[in-house]
């Protein structure tokens, strides 16, 4: 259950615009695409070092973020802390890590003191490189507006070429998938990064797992089940007949939005006595589905200090599935799952206002 601290605000993150309104555009459509190269640039960051796109990449490549605000946008301020977090494994498997807005210098520095950013924070206050990239939103803030020049939020991962091969950009501009989730659906990292729960059973053990222990509101987070069968034991995949497939089924939450579940590519599995082929999943494999959190909010007095407080969801499913082997075959079974993710508020502290009337160029 949900602490009663939280309170629902709303079942969705976007609402469908009138009539008559032109349709928002997808950002994946938008800038450099898959298989294209990140056009080359030079920013200044938080301390004024100034970096061009292959001064940031590391053996491998770059991953490159870009934001709204660190200064009004609490998604992106969320974004930017949890990319923190997972700096130093991004850069173990080969990568440099930036991210880039329309913020002064000063904003950003501001930002990184306060919240121990160590990565550059890259300024482009005239929007210069947000333009070049394509990304400039000039849709919902056009010329005269006070947010014009932001860029549409997203997350570009590059090889040591500079070629785009992971693009990561959400319509909703609060959904952003994690840093976390990140390494494990774009660069295949399969250790957990948090405790999880494992479940022993005759046939295999599976260890539950999620990207993030910490969640904020719109953060693309990715469930982990982590799987061992027994030698010489098989579950089935999707379209083995008379047998139950594999399948995480996640229960209904009001504060968790479900996307597609991933599973590993099948092997066929002949049972000679039957005369059958069936795809099954065999060994070490894992099973992944992201979810995105839904807007939620503290019952917080408007004075209440903006310290980050957390509380926790309990996110339940099932595991349903059939085992067998050569000699045994279990029944259909099914598995209660949960996982614990402890909700953060959305971080809306702003910098001085000295700072935020300083003029962009």
């Amino acid at each position: 259950m949900l602490l009663a601290t939280l309170l629902l605000i709303s079942l969705q993150t976007t609402t469908q615009p009138p009539a008559g309104d032109p349709p928002k555009a997808d950002p994946m459509t938008l800038g450099p695409q898959v298989g294209q190269t990140l056009p080359d640039f030079e920013a200044k960051d938080q301390n004024g070092r100034s970096w061009t796109r292959d001064a940031l990449k590391g053996p491998k490549g770059l991953v490159l973020v870009l934001f709204r605000s660190a200064d009004w946008c609490p998604y992106c301020k969320g974004q930017l802390v949890e990319l923190q977090r997972q700096v130093e494994a991004l850069r173990a498997q080969g990568f440099g890590v930036a991210a880039l807005s329309y913020d002064t210098q000063e904003i950003l520095k501001d930002f990184a003191t306060r919240r121990a950013i160590t990565y550059p924070l890259l300024s482009d206050p005239d929007s210069k490189i947000i333009r070049a990239f394509g990304l400039i939103n000039e849709v919902d803030y056009p010329p005269g507006h006070q947010f014009h020049g932001i860029p549409y939020p997203g997350t570009f991962v590059a090889d040591a070429k500079g070629v785009v091969t992971r693009k990561e950009f959400e319509q909703p501009y609060q959904e952003r998938r994690t840093a976390a989730s990140l390494l494990w659906t774009a660069m295949a990292t399969t250790s957990p990064t948090t405790g999880g729960q494992e479940i022993r059973t005759d046939p295999f053990v599976v260890r539950v797992s999620s990207s993030n222990e910490e969640v904020m509101t719109g953060e693309r987070i990715t469930l982990a089940l982590d799987f061992q069968l027994a030698p010489s034991m098989h579950v089935y995949a999707d379209g083995a007949k008379s047998y139950r497939p594999l399948a995480l089924k996640l229960a209904d939450n009001p504060f968790i939005k479900g996307r597609e579940v991933r599973y590993p590519k099948p092997t066929p599995y002949t049972f000679a006595p039957l005369k059958e082929t069936v795809p099954v999943f065999e060994g070490t494999f894992r099973v992944t589905q992201d979810v995105v959190i839904q807007p939620v909010q503290r019952n917080l007095p408007p004075d209440a200090n903006p310290v980050i407080q957390l509380t926790e969801i309990d996110l339940a499913g099932s595991l349903e599935y059939q085992a067998c082997s050569d000699t045994i075959c279990y029944p259909p079974a099914s598995l209660p799952l949960k996982w614990t993710l402890k909700v953060k508020a959305l971080d809306r502290e702003r910098a001085p206002e000295a700072l935020r009337k300083k003029p962009r160029p």
